[in-house]
């Protein structure tokens, strides 16, 4: 009696829409014998781009092109007239500039408030990225505490250059902001 139910068991093993290596697969409780495993192409380019240094890396480049367009468009805004009393380049006889001088000075500005818009958010990036990546390493957990720390970590860094107090400013700065962008986008 033992025998017959045996064979009737494995029967309801089989499903004749199943592959073979796939039936192998699910029987095995892994990957079955001649079935590849992941691509190790994959694998490897799924470690580097998950590495600290990478993602540092990225998010500075993103911060470079995000702060070259701010510092564009702020830039547009800077030159809408002519200087104000008391202001740099002002003249109480007014200057006739022709067009091509204008148009460089246009462009200079421009380029030089693109310049410093783009360094400044490619080293917050930079920073930003690196920090929380460290920290989520080491803690070994990926939540909303370590952007808040790693915020605290990057504003004290940048604030640091001027003094103690800055240092503690930037800190509380970037930790708020860091914990309003994750209430916000609802990341952990």
């Amino acid at each position: 009696q033992q025998q017959q139910q045996q064979p009737a068991a494995k029967k309801a093993e089989v499903d004749p829409y199943e592959a073979p290596f796939m039936r192998e697969a699910r029987l095995s409780g892994g990957i079955a014998r001649g079935f590849p495993g992941p691509d190790p192409n994959i694998v490897m380019v799924q470690n580097i781009m998950s590495s600290c240094p990478v993602k540092a890396v990225l998010a500075g480049t993103a911060g470079l092109a995000l702060g070259a367009a701010m510092g564009v468009f702020f830039a547009s805004f800077e030159q809408m007239g002519p200087p104000m009393p008391g202001t740099p380049g002002y003249s109480a006889t007014p200057q006739v500039q022709t067009t091509k001088e204008a148009f460089k000075q246009m462009v200079t500005h421009t380029y030089t408030r693109a310049r410093t818009q783009a360094k400044s958010f490619a080293v917050i990036g930079l920073l930003f990225a690196g920090n929380e990546c460290l920290i989520e390493s080491y803690r070994g957990k990926s939540d909303g505490k370590n952007s808040v720390i790693a915020g605290c970590v990057t504003g004290g860094m940048l604030g640091l250059r001027r003094g103690a107090g800055a240092a503690v400013g930037g800190c509380a700065f970037f930790a708020a902001f860091s914990l309003a962008v994750d209430m916000y986008m609802g990341s952990h």
